[in-house]
Order: structure tokens, then C-alpha cells, then sequence
């Protein structure tokens, strides 16, 4: 084995990098793939702390995440009745969240209404 680089990478030749690349693009990605980047970049940018995935501000987000998709979901499968029902079920774990945060943390339930662009009246 003394002439064998065995424990040595050799040089990957670009063409073969771009074929990765083009492989492992976000466009040819599936919908649940895309959906689980969403929700992890919402929580990198709600948590309070290094790995915290429970708190309000975290969880009405990824909730918020998830009704979106669901909504994009229903505009083509509008007969879909289970999903339909499953959105109402998220839309109000969410809005009894937001109350929860309203009451007990005004200034981070006004601060989690502003990142994610939410209509006050569908949080009141």
C-alpha cells in the first residue's frame, strides 16, 4: 500500500460539481425538504436561545410556516377536505398562542406581529 493514496482525496473536476450542485439545488428539491428548511430557518430566527424550539415566539412561527404551506396546498387541492380541517386546527393553536403572548409578553408578542408580517386583526 506504500504506493496507493488511499487516505487522500483527489481533485474533483468542476464539471462534476456543478452536476452535484445542479442535483442538490433548492429547485429540485421536494415540497416536504423545502417545508422542513422553512421551518428550521424560522426557528434559527425566533429562538431566544442556542437550541430553544419551544418558546412562543418560535412555536407561532413555525405555525405560521406551516399554515402557508398548507394554504399553497389547498389552492390546488381545494377538495382536499382533511388538510382543510387541518388548517383550521393550526389557524387557531396559532391564534390562542398569539392571545397567550399578548397577555403574559406584550412587547414580544407586537415584535413576533412585525417579523412575520401578520394582519392585527387575524391576531386579535
Amino acid at each position: 500500500m506504500e504506493g496507493n493514496d488511499a487516505g487522500i482525496l483527489s481533485p474533483v473536476s468542476d464539471s462534476a460539481l456543478e452536476q452535484v450542485k445542479k442535483i442538490f439545488n433548492w429547485d429540485t428539491a421536494s415540497k416536504p425538504e423545502i417545508n422542513k428548511q422553512k421551518k428550521q430557518t424560522q426557528i434559527l430566527r425566533f429562538q431566544m436561545a442556542p437550541r430553544d424550539t419551544g418558546s412562543a415566539p418560535v412555536q407561532i412561527a413555525v405555525l405560521t410556516e406551516r399554515i402557508k404551506a398548507l394554504t399553497e396546498h389547498l389552492k390546488t387541492n381545494h377538495k382536499d377536505y382533511a388538510s382543510s380541517r387541518k388548517l383550521q386546527v393550526i389557524v387557531n393553536r396559532r391564534k390562542r398562542m398569539m392571545r397567550y403572548l399578548k397577555r403574559t409578553n406584550p412587547d414580544t408578542y407586537w415584535e413576533t406581529v412585525r417579523n412575520l408580517d401578520m394582519k392585527i386583526s387575524l391576531v386579535d
